[in-house]
């Protein structure tokens, strides 16, 4: 089913654009593909920017957290973009979002059934919370330190 959806997007796409085409007029629609292709041009390459920025605080020891989340999503928001059609300048526009974003990456991990944890707790943290990690993680009185060996 998935590859079917796949092999349709280019036609579906297509015809949304003829759509488009006869309800805005010709002019109105070429203008929108082009003003969405350099759109999707220069987010892109802001991205690129933005990925040396990232690298080189990581170097200096600095987290880049949420950049991790946003920079291939913006990359995909933005190539989106540049693909001329109605529903893939939809679907880049959307990614533009950072709500839409974490929702998506969100549901994409609870498909693959993966936890999702830093990133997003990382937004959501309270003001009361505590800002050091270390200072969160209290001892659970259920917890018993030990040894074990195991025999085979």
């Amino acid at each position: 089913m998935q590859i079917l959806l796949i092999l349709l997007f280019p036609f579906i796409d297509l015809y949304l654009l003829f759509v488009l085409s006869d309800v805005a007029g010709p002019n109105i629609t070429i203008f929108l593909v082009v003003f969405t292709g350099v759109l999707g041009f220069l987010l892109v390459r802001h991205q690129g920017k933005v990925g040396i920025r990232i690298a080189s605080l990581s170097l200096k020891g600095i987290p880049p957290q949420q950049s991790l989340l946003d920079g291939p999503m913006l990359v995909i928001s933005g190539i989106l973009l540049m693909v001329p059609g109605a529903m893939s300048d939809i679907m880049g526009l959307l990614l533009l979002f950072p709500g839409f974003r974490i929702a998506l990456f969100k549901s994409f991990l609870k498909k693959q059934n993966v936890h999702f944890a830093s990133m997003v707790q990382e937004q959501e943290r309270q003001p009361d919370s505590p800002t050091n990690p270390a200072e969160k993680e209290k001892p659970d009185s259920r917890t018993i330190d030990g040894e074990y060996k195991r025999e085979d």
